[in-house]
């Protein structure tokens, strides 16, 4: 299942690469700053009746800063972090995922006031994982991933937008405890672009 995704991620960047610009020009010289963020909350019942409620929240946070080495094309820093609680009764079960590290972005203009920017990212990342009377346990590794906004520019430096996201994990401690995750989602972004 991950190598279908990784594959269908692969194809799409090398298709929007090559589009031209039409409009919306980001210029060499210009930095970025962006954000991206989600929330998600369940409830679900357990059937048949194992005991309660299951309340799951999960917020995601993602932040980036670029510089424009050339017209259209971003490098720079990318810092993701989301948060999971899991509830079942008195029982509370975490987990937070932090991946930072380098990424690019590349801003592909539909009109002047609307961009696809296809981004990916990779770099170290750590998982955190507890429960209710246990101890945490961090597992690190790699981190990587990417996905496209549709940004709308309010003003010429200012855009809000929409996107999807997918992020994956291949993380290993000393004692060989090992965690892989898969991630699919929405998000929210904004932005700031300084020329």
């Amino acid at each position: 299942m991950n190598k279908k995704y990784n594959h269908l991620f692969a194809v799409t960047l090398l298709l929007l690469f090559p589009l031209t610009s039409m409009g919306k020009e980001i210029t060499q010289g210009s930095t970025g700053i962006s954000g991206q963020t989600s929330l998600v909350i369940a409830d679900s019942e357990l059937s048949p009746d194992a005991g309660g409620t299951v309340d799951t929240s999960a917020t995601e946070v993602k932040g980036g800063i670029y510089y424009f080495p050339v017209d259209n094309l971003g490098v720079g820093l990318s810092f993701n972090r989301e948060s999971t609680d899991v509830k079942l009764d008195a029982s509370t079960s975490t987990s937070a995922v932090t991946v930072i590290g380098p990424q690019a972005v590349y801003n592909v203009s539909l009109n002047d006031k609307v961009s696809l920017a296809p981004n990916i990212f990779v770099g170290y990342a750590n998982i955190t994982l507890g429960a209710t009377g246990t101890e945490d346990q961090t597992i690190s590794g790699l981190g990587y991933g990417g996905g496209a906004n549709l940004n709308f520019f309010i003003t010429d430096n200012i855009f809000t937008g929409i996107g999807i996201q997918y992020v994956f994990l291949n993380l290993e401690d000393d004692l060989n405890n090992k965690a892989t995750q898969s991630t699919l989602g929405g998000s929210f972004s904004f932005g700031l672009i300084l020329p």
